[in-house]
């Protein structure tokens, strides 16, 4: 007769671990939510999601429709924010051009991300003569003063809003590199890594499933923060005539437009001057309450 196997099998460990990530997520939603500078600057950031999306749909006026017989119209009830130089409603110009904003906050981002991620886990996990060397290239870059050095690639690439925003994820690449360098430092020798490479796994599948899911806590709030530094250098670009170019408009080129006429009518810079402060400190909020909430260990490296 053959021996019975009493051993029982653990089929419990992976309801267990659902469970298990289930809590976590909603421990991470409840600290969230108890932030309310955080939850504030959310709803903020909702809003400016729907006028990227819908903006031409919600614009009251034609907002590339000219008419020079009413011109710098202070605020009415016709022209809620007034009009332009070129008698162009300004309200339906800035819903517009929330969506250009926020492209091009995007597009750096997806240059920053997509190239200093790599980088520093390439630099993490090279022989520390060449990961230092690779670092040491990185602080070369992030000496020079950030908007010289995007003006110094729009001199490459010429003038419009993708180039420039461009070269502002080129600016963002050594931050990325450096926290996500440091992060994978921190994990990469841990017992679990060490026990997984023992065990055979290829570096490749141990980077997937170990090393990048711990490190995105700190990417998540790093790229929080990015956004608004990225709307801040798009604005400083487009202010200078080398992003947006009309007859499109960012908030930043609408700011630019209003400069001549700061004292004719002022009521030009007011709204896109406010909305850029306003997502600046939305994004830096909703940052500090995911670090708040991942804990510790994910803030925001300074």
């Amino acid at each position: 007769m053959m021996p019975v196997d009493t051993r029982k099998t653990d089929t419990s460990s992976a309801p267990e671990t659902a469970v298990a990530h289930y809590r976590h997520r909603w421990r991470f939603l409840r600290r969230f939510l108890s932030h309310p500078g955080a939850v504030l600057g959310g709803a903020f950031l909702a809003l400016v999601a729907v006028l990227a999306m819908f903006g031409p749909h919600l614009a009251p006026h034609d907002p590339l429709q000219n008419n020079l017989g009413q011109v710098l119209q202070p605020p009415s009830g016709d022209h809620w924010l007034g009009t332009d130089d070129l008698g162009r409603d300004l309200l339906s110009r800035l819903i517009v051009a929330t969506r250009i904003t926020v492209q091009a906050a995007l597009i750096s981002l997806a240059v920053g991300v997509g190239i200093g991620v790599p980088l520093g886990l390439a630099a993490a996990i090279m022989p520390p003569l060449l990961g230092g060397l690779l670092m040491r290239i990185t602080d070369g870059i992030m000496a020079f003063p950030p908007i010289l050095l995007a003006i110094g690639v729009l001199g490459a690439l010429g003038p419009g809003l993708t180039q420039a925003m461009i070269a502002v994820g080129v600016v963002f690449v050594p931050r990325f590199a450096r926290l996500t360098r440091a992060s994978v430092q921190q994990v990469y020798h841990e017992t679990y890594i060490e026990a997984s490479r023992v065990i055979g796994t290829p570096l490749r599948r141990i980077l997937r499933w170990h090393v990048l899911p711990n490190i995105t806590g700190p990417l998540v709030v790093q790229i929080a923060v990015t956004c608004g530094f990225a709307m801040l250098a798009e604005a400083g670009l487009s202010f200078l005539g080398l992003g947006a170019q009309p007859p499109d408009a960012s908030w930043g080129a609408l700011l630019g437009r209003a400069l001549p006429y700061v004292n004719t009518a002022w009521w030009l810079g007011i709204a896109p001057g406010l909305l850029i402060t306003l997502t600046v400190l939305a994004t830096n909020a909703v940052a500090d309450g995911i670090g708040d909430s991942l804990g510790r260990g994910s803030r925001r490296q300074k």
